[in-house]
């Protein structure tokens, strides 16, 4: 099944635990041209990308699945600290504030988006 996205996306992610990020940035690019509402892939590729450093192409991918999901405490507080390694303090704040409006606690921090 050489089209299942739900595979692709799991192999980038193996492929992210082992520090393999443009291959597991290439995989989640597949799950996500397959399935283009995959948020799971978009986080994916969105960790992928902070940890590359390309932060610009990681709150990208966060803006996505925060408008799809704009209560997803843990996506918000994400792109918050992206931000907040970007530069952007004010958009941070802002982002941080909004997780703690929506309830956002210290252990949801810790949740993978």
């Amino acid at each position: 099944m050489p089209d299942y996205y739900v595979a692709i996306n799991n192999r980038g992610v193996a492929l992210m635990a082992r520090g393999e990020l443009d291959l597991a940035i290439a995989d989640f690019d597949r799950a996500i041209q397959l399935k283009p509402d995959y948020l799971a892939a978009l986080g994916g590729r969105a960790v992928a990308f902070g940890r590359k450093g390309v932060l610009d192409r990681a709150i990208v991918d966060l803006d996505v699945i925060i408008k799809a999901d704009p209560k997803n405490v843990a996506v918000i507080y994400e792109r918050g600290k992206t931000r907040a390694k970007s530069g952007d303090k004010v958009g941070a704040e802002s982002d941080f504030h909004r997780a703690e409006s929506l309830g956002f606690d210290s252990d949801s921090s810790k949740r993978p988006i």
